[in-house]
């Protein structure tokens, strides 16, 4: 606050409300929640399923190659 001489000062001002309204943890912002932040990242994973095989079966090249090729693990989205 700005006082007559043009001097500032802290003032604190006690507010009293009927309701809390939701806040987003994230960036603690008041027009949203934390599912729909601007500036969060989602993390989404793919789930991979491989064949079980047990001693008596033998694998193939291609099952190899298959199963150890690089694939993301993860994929990362970001909303806004």
């Amino acid at each position: 606050m700005i006082d007559s001489s043009g001097d500032s000062q802290l003032v604190e001002i006690k507010v009293e409300y009927q309701w809390k309204p939701k806040t987003c943890l994230g960036c603690t912002v008041f027009s949203h929640v934390d599912a729909h932040c601007p500036h969060q990242t989602t993390k989404i994973h793919e789930k991979v399923f491989l064949p079980k095989f047990n001693a008596s079966q033998s694998l193939s090249s291609s099952d190899l190659k298959e199963r150890t090729s690089p694939k993301p693990s993860s994929t990362y989205v970001l909303r806004g």
